[in-house]
Formats: C-alpha cells, sequence, structure tokens
C-alpha cells in the first residue's frame, strides 16, 4: 500500500482530489500537446526568431544584412558599369566580398531560427515522456 492508498484510506476526499488533479492534469497536457503539435508557418517561425533573450542579436545581424546588401547592389552596379579592367576587378572583388557578407549574414539568422524549432521540437518530446511516464507510474 502506498502513501497515496493509506491517504485515501483515512479521507475517502483526498483519493478523489487525487484523480480530479490526474484528470486535470491529463487534460492540460492534450491541450499542451495540441498546441505543440499545430506546426507554425515560416512567418511565425521567423517572428518567433526576432522575440527572446537574443532578438537583438537576429536584428543586429538583420540590419547589417540589409546594408550590406545595399553595398552589393551599390558594387554591382558600379562593376557592371565600370569601362577598365582593373575598376571590374576592384567592383567585382568588392561585389564577390559583399555578397559572401550577406549569404553568410542569413545563414546566421536561419540558424537562430532553426534553433528555436529545435528547441520546440525537445519541449514537444519531453512532455510526451513526462505523460508516459506519468501514465505508467500510475498502472497497477
Amino acid at each position: 500500500m502506498n502513501s497515496d492508498d493509506k491517504r485515501s484510506a483515512v479521507d475517502p476526499s483526498v483519493g478523489d482530489l487525487d484523480e480530479q488533479l490526474r484528470s486535470a492534469l491529463r487534460e492540460e497536457d492534450a491541450e499542451l500537446l495540441e498546441r505543440l503539435d499545430s506546426d507554425p508557418g515560416i512567418f511565425e517561425t521567423v517572428r518567433h526568431g526576432f522575440r527572446g533573450n537574443t532578438a537583438w542579436w537576429v536584428w543586429a545581424t538583420s540590419v547589417v544584412q540589409v546594408v550590406a546588401f545595399g553595398f552589393a547592389i551599390w558594387t554591382g552596379v558600379h562593376f557592371f558599369g565600370a569601362e577598365s579592367v582593373d575598376d571590374r576587378v576592384t567592383w567585382g572583388v568588392g561585389l564577390l566580398l559583399t555578397w559572401s557578407m550577406v549569404g553568410m549574414l542569413k545563414m546566421m539568422v536561419w540558424s537562430h531560427v532553426e534553433r528555436g524549432m529545435l528547441r520546440r521540437e525537445i519541449k514537444r518530446v519531453e512532455l510526451q515522456v513526462a505523460t508516459l511516464s506519468h501514465r505508467l507510474n500510475e498502472r497497477p
């Protein structure tokens, strides 16, 4: 006889209360799992990347990315408008560097967004494991 059985033998309302708590927990878990199972769209996922503890970092890299994209366009216009080979090489190197910078910054932001998605999936698995563990402990 475990401690719950001893308490319910003394006071029958305690057993009912425990059962009510367990059923409420199951309902909350079901609601939470249902909410977690609904996969957010791409826009909501990106929006989530701009919130949280590291939102300042995502905003800062996004601003730098926009500036680098502007420089890439600027160097590209000068590259295609250059008449001498030396000017084309200079503007071409600038175009390659700024375009590479834009790509790297995009990868940094997307890795941050994917980290949030992975964290969400881990939380979902943790909740399912906890729910399964709770159900297995309830078995007689």
